[in-house]
């Protein structure tokens, strides 16, 4: 429902230890329950059996049960904070934890995350995030039963020249400027480097991930090297479905080995991008009687495009009463709701530059007239911005109910009606796309931004917009916008 979530899982599976084999299997139920807008209360219970694995002393493992309950609350716009009680049983044998947690937001693009835990195996931690455009980063310092630290970082990276498939067009000269851009932002990939160096684990890994958006399919392959020997780990992902494969190479780790551990996994990909998937996709391309793959996906974008302009159409009549009927008894009103690659949306002028926190900032005026009124505002089909975003405001007035709007994480934003999957732009492809939401409720201007598979409800006292100058921009637009006509819109 609208605050209740549910999910069951589990999963069977057997390990090897000692030339012994042990098989496993578990259940596990997870409900949670949004409270109020800022604050959830979560249940989780696991219960995990081991079977056809007799221990050391000749006896079945006993069945594990596991139970807690968790309190989450946003606090302020920058903090939030957690606790957690647990009960673990193992035949006779129980223990009761108690883990605290507290995250602070440090600037637009850092967090801070505080862990203590208490009980049987007491231990701390303090994480450090980072994600900006094309660059993630985190650090992890552990103290207690797991001492050390931790990080990953990961980068967009372009592919070497000499590894990147001949640039040609369909008449095999060279390509134009357009198509040559097109080419370039083709041939980048995600490099992720990681480290642990903890009393559980002693691990580097150097690695490289690739999205392929014709299927939504991102494939990944990391070379590792950690005190058990060498590794390959292959991930995919697809829609939300993850798959990680790890292949054990060898114990041994002389320098041939730890050499073609990680020096074949970018040859062997070379190889694969020139002499199958180029080709294939050039054959592709011709089937479907265009050019290159980059006039197919142009023109898929233009069709998904007027199709999200039709749902608007539809939309419009029903969205402007809500707006006009909430803007009278101080409702909610969405004033601005821009989805796609929201650092286009702000270098074109769209509302100031941020992209990624609550703070608002920048002339959102500015931004209204940047992407006009009328059709040229909400028809997604006559916006002139590379169709790398698109307005969903008319969209998004319309699902609110009863001054409330809520969307469910998990499901991509593209689905909605109304709304469409823009060009992917540099950068933008491994974090996804986002959305951006201003909107007015009992007089006071509020601001959220939230990624494609992520929640949001709204209203919620953390979107308050502090800056004085950006609420009032977004308050004065409010009362603009009500006036609006259908008739202006869909002309």
């Amino acid at each position: 429902t609208a605050k209740d979530t549910v999910m069951v899982g589990g999963h069977i599976g057997q390990s090897f230890v000692q030339d012994r084999i042990h098989s496993q299997g578990s259940l596990s139920l997870m409900a949670r329950r949004d409270v109020s807008s800022v604050s959830h209360l979560e249940f989780n219970a696991q219960m995990q059996t081991h079977s056809g694995a007799p221990a050391m002393g000749g006896a079945a493992d006993p069945m594990t049960l596991y139970a807690s309950v968790k309190s989450f609350r946003q606090l302020t716009k920058d903090d939030s904070a957690s606790f957690e009680v647990s009960y673990t049983a193992q035949g006779e044998e129980a223990e009761v934890g108690l883990a605290l947690s507290s995250s602070r937001r440090l600037g637009r693009s850092a967090l801070g995350e505080l862990s203590v835990t208490l009980g049987a195996e007491p231990g701390s931690s303090l994480v450090f995030t980072r994600q900006t455009k094309g660059l993630g980063a985190s650090f992890g310092v552990y103290a207690g039963k797991v001492m050390g630290f931790s990080g990953q970082v990961s980068r967009v990276l372009k592919v070497p020249q000499w590894l990147r498939p001949p640039k040609t067009n369909a008449d095999g000269d060279n390509a134009d400027a357009d198509a040559a851009g097109a080419e370039e932002e083709a041939c980048s990939f995600v490099g992720k480097g990681a480290f642990k160096a903890r009393t559980d684990a002693l691990d580097l890994e150097l690695g490289g991930s690739k999205k392929f958006h014709s299927t939504n399919l991102n494939v990944g392959w990391g070379a590792a090297i950690s005190h058990r020997g060498l590794y390959w780990r292959l991930r995919a992902s697809h829609l939300g479905q993850r798959f990680l494969v790890p292949v054990w190479l060898t114990r041994s780790l002389s320098l041939p080995s730890v050499c073609c551990t990680f020096l074949l996994p970018p040859l062997l990909a070379s190889l694969f991008m020139k002499t199958c998937y180029a080709p294939v996709s050039k054959w592709l391309g011709q089937l479907q009687g265009h050019a290159s793959l980059e006039e197919a996906d142009e023109a898929d974008l233009r069709a998904n495009f007027k199709v999200a302009a039709s749902d608007c159409v539809l939309m419009v009549g029903p969205a402007l009463r809500k707006r006009k009927s909430a803007h009278a008894a101080g409702g909610l009103v969405v004033v601005q709701a821009i989805y796609g690659d929201l650092d286009a949306f702000h270098s074109a002028g769209g509302g100031g530059d941020n992209a990624g926190g609550y703070d608002g900032g920048g002339d959102v005026e500015a931004g209204a007239r940047h992407v006009g009124r009328g059709v040229q505002r909400y028809n997604p089909s006559k916006l002139a911005n590379g169709r790398k975003w698109l307005d969903v405001t008319i969209p998004l007035q319309f699902m609110a109910k009863a001054d409330k709007l809520v969307l469910h994480s998990g499901i991509s934003k593209h689905q909605l009606m109304g709304f469409c999957r823009p060009a992917a732009s540099a950068g933008v492809f491994e974090g996804g796309h986002k959305l951006l939401v201003r909107y007015v409720y009992k007089s006071k201007a509020h601001q959220v931004v939230v990624s494609d598979l992520g929640a949001m409800n709204a209203p919620d006292a953390s979107h308050r917009v502090e800056d004085a100058g950006a609420a009032e921009g977004i308050e004065k637009m409010a009362g603009e916008i009500v006036e609006e006509a259908a008739e202006e819109i869909i002309t």
